[in-house]
């Protein structure tokens, strides 16, 4: 059972290792198509991601999630990186799940991307982290119910809800180093790197599946694919060629066929009789 087990252990671990590689293949392949006007922005933004999870209890198919939907509101590192580490700041503060975190995320940047918060968005982010309504009455210097009319009347801005951000990631500026020293923390935290351990040591069996993947690719591609289709085109129609030479063979001769069918069916009929006929006189003899 003990070397069952480790087996279970050691199994769970590869694939997770493999699971972490395929994630940082995908995640830089999709930072590369995002910033193709600015590919210095790919790759300080993938570097940045890595480091950030190196240092927090979130993985970094999380923070990466948060980075693309933040960078998507106006192609800016410096605003992506701002936003991340406040959220993961805030996400650290109450110990929010992976899920939790990024789905956040990505409520506040399409609150941003629009310009214009409702009360619906105001009470989603107030659900999500308490503090949010205090941030957003210090930035604005309005109570919650003037806030709630403000966001009744269209009034409440984009502007009001990245000013609250900001003074929330100040106020917990430390809070991800000390989420790590809580044992849900720790346990967040081990979690994920290793992931990232057991990435290292299949890294080169992630690279021979990788290749074997583009060989497939190739094989599979349009290309090769109507190669295919011609040699079978030509090996299909050597085949039928000849089904149709040996049906006009059988047309043409059709009378000589029937009669040597029927001979032959005559012969074996007698061949049969014959066969049991001497079969009956050795069961007499006996």
């Amino acid at each position: 059972n003990g070397i069952h087990a480790i087996g279970n252990g050691l199994r769970d671990a590869a694939k997770a290792g493999m699971e972490y590689n395929v994630e940082q293949d995908r995640m830089k392949t999709v930072w590369t198509a995002l910033t193709t006007e600015a590919p210095k922005d790919g790759k300080t933004l993938v570097n940045f991601i890595n480091d950030m999870a190196q240092h927090s209890i979130y993985a970094a198919g999380t923070i990466d999630r948060m980075a693309q939907s933040f960078y998507h509101v106006h192609s800016s590192v410096k605003e992506t990186k701002d936003w991340t580490t406040a959220f993961v700041r805030l996400g650290s503060t109450l110990h929010m799940s992976n899920d939790q975190l990024a789905e956040a995320g990505e409520q506040f940047s399409k609150i941003v991307a629009g310009g214009k918060a409702n009360a619906e968005d105001m009470s989603v982010m107030i659900n999500r982290f308490p503090m949010f309504g205090e941030a957003l009455q210090k930035a604005t210097g309005k109570s919650m119910k003037q806030l709630y009319e403000m966001s009744a009347k269209g009034k409440l801005t984009a502007k009001e809800f990245t000013e609250a951000l900001d003074y929330l990631s100040n106020k917990y500026k430390n809070s991800t180093e000390e989420a790590m020293t809580s044992f849900t923390g720790m346990s967040m935290y081990i979690k994920q790197r290793w992931s990232v351990l057991w990435g290292e040591v299949t890294q080169e069996g992630f690279k021979g599946s990788k290749k074997l993947s583009e060989d497939l690719r190739d094989i599979l591609s349009d290309k090769m694919i109507a190669k295919y289709a011609e040699i079978l085109g030509d090996a299909l129609g050597t085949v039928m060629r000849g089904v149709v030479g040996i049906l006009n063979y059988i047309g043409q001769h059709k009378d000589t066929i029937v009669d040597l069918t029927g001979n032959l069916i005559k012969i074996v009929a007698l061949i049969g009789e014959t066969v049991w006929q001497t079969f009956g006189d050795f069961l007499k003899i006996i």
